[in-house]
């Protein structure tokens, strides 16, 4: 026999054992089916507030209750709402409660994290009753909490209008049921967040502009796929649905799809793109880029492939490759242009070089024998010099170096180049050697030599055998 602790004496009172026990305890299978269909029924429901209103009926059955009500804790922790009621008007439930202040039947049931009983609320001391217990008149109760995670998530409060002890069997199963009730409900919970979490991928999946296959590694079929993939392979998505990867690449393609796909499934392959060549249902190659992805969907793991389209990439690659080209030809022609350009102009030089040596020089020879006076002589002499010069590039050189000689400047400096000395250049020109020294040093300045230690004959030399 039942041994009878203080404490369950003092929560029994003085009252008999209740003709209703634990006897219906004998149906405990009939009732895990029936909770079995509620949970399926929640699962679907539209209406879930009818689910979980048979869940309170079906104790307040059980435990022939007076009144049984289900309250869940609000989203700030500090309120309970009410979700179902049964022997109640729906407004005398109605609105937020808090059972954590004081020495309740709830506040117990929470703190123990197990059924509660009190077989009558006024004769024991201590215990505050809600404003609700007190305006129902009851007298007696059961309080269960919902338990998901270790943590309280709601409670089952049941309560009689006469004086009442709950045994061991009848708590044990007033328990139960609210275990039953958590998992009913936490289930649903989930199920909504699922259901939501599918919808979310289910509407970025459809309205992603990308193409996206989802592959079976097992198969390497398709299982699905969205509308642009279809689009894009030129499909429609039943048609596209089922078929193998490899009809849908260049066959030199799929030996390194194939080892992909397995390195992903196995962990051994970091995300990443590759680049391979599709085939649409035309038979055309089309460029892509794709970046592959596992993920689990029922326990079953499957390939997320991206698909980038490089077709309009590859054609300006395509197009940059020909500019190239193009370039490169040009390049070609203009260098062989500027040979043949540089070419003809030596010829020309030569040509004229030897026709001036032909019909000029023979002439001033002559001219030089015949002239009897000595300066006739040296400006014969210079002219012929110069000839010799004229064809060469020493005046151009000379004009790169200094661009701001003038006529007579060059005349002089070639005078100079020549070996002249002042005296000499200022007979030849007719102007004085003081004159002469003053071009020198502006033909010195400009060249950029002046105030060095270097002869202007030599350095102007030096630009002849340049040319």
């Amino acid at each position: 026999m039942e041994r009878k602790t203080a404490s369950q004496e003092q929560d029994r009172g003085n009252y008999p054992e209740p003709k209703v026990t634990a006897c219906l305890l004998a149906s405990r299978d009939d009732l895990l089916s029936l909770f079995s269909k509620l949970s399926m029924a929640y699962a679907h429901a539209a209406n879930r507030e009818k689910v979980a209103q048979d869940i309170v009926q079906l104790a307040r059955n059980n435990l022939h209750l007076d009144y049984c009500t289900l309250l869940l804790l609000a989203d700030d922790k500090k309120k309970w709402m009410v979700k179902a009621h049964s022997g109640l008007a729906g407004e005398a439930l109605a609105g937020e409660y808090s059972f954590f202040a004081g020495d309740t039947l709830s506040c117990r049931a929470i703190q123990k994290k197990q059924c509660c009983s009190f077989a009558d609320f006024s004769r024991i001391k201590g215990v505050s009753m809600p404003a609700v217990i007190k305006r129902l008149k009851v007298v007696s109760g059961i309080c269960a909490p919902l338990i998901v995670c270790h943590s309280v998530t709601g409670i089952m409060l049941g309560h009689c209008k006469e004086p009442r002890v709950f045994n061991r069997d009848e708590k044990a199963l007033f328990q139960w049921i609210a275990n039953h009730a958590a998992l009913i409900l936490q289930n649903g919970r989930n199920l909504i967040s699922l259901k939501e979490s599918e919808n979310k991928f289910r509407t970025i999946f459809e309205s992603a502009n990308d193409p996206i296959l989802i592959i079976d590694p097992n198969t390497f079929s398709i299982n699905s796929c969205n509308r642009k993939a279809a689009l894009f392979l030129g499909y429609d998505q039943q048609e596209l649905t089922g078929k193998s990867v490899f009809d849908l690449h260049h066959a030199s393609d799929r030996d390194q799809i194939c080892q992909r796909i397995k390195k992903i499934v196995e962990g051994n392959l970091k995300p990443g793109f590759c680049y391979y060549r599709s085939i649409r249902k035309g038979g055309s190659l089309v460029p892509v880029e794709v970046n592959s992805t596992a993920i689990t969907v029922k326990r079953k793991k499957y390939i997320l492939s991206i698909i980038r389209d490089l077709s309009s990439q590859q054609r300006l690659e395509d197009s940059l490759q020909r500019q190239a080209r193009e370039l490169e030809e040009k390049n070609i022609a203009l260098k062989v242009l500027l040979k043949e350009t540089a070419t003809a102009k030596e010829k020309l030089e030569e040509r004229i070089l030897g026709n001036i040596r032909r019909l000029i020089l023979p002439y001033l020879e002559e001219l030089q024998l015949k002239v009897c006076g000595e300066s006739e002589r040296e400006l014969i002499k210079i002219a012929k010099a110069n000839i010799d010069h004229l064809t060469s590039s020493y005046t151009q050189n000379l004009n790169n170096r200094s661009p701001g000689l003038t006529a007579k400047e060059v005349q002089i400096a070639d005078l100079i180049r020549q070996g002249r000395t002042s005296k000499e250049i200022s007979r030849i020109l007719g102007i004085s050697a003081g004159t002469v020294d003053v071009y020198r040093n502006n033909i010195r300045k400009k060249l950029g030599i002046r105030n060095k230690k270097i002869s202007l004959s030599s350095h102007l030399q030096s630009l002849s055998v340049q040319s």
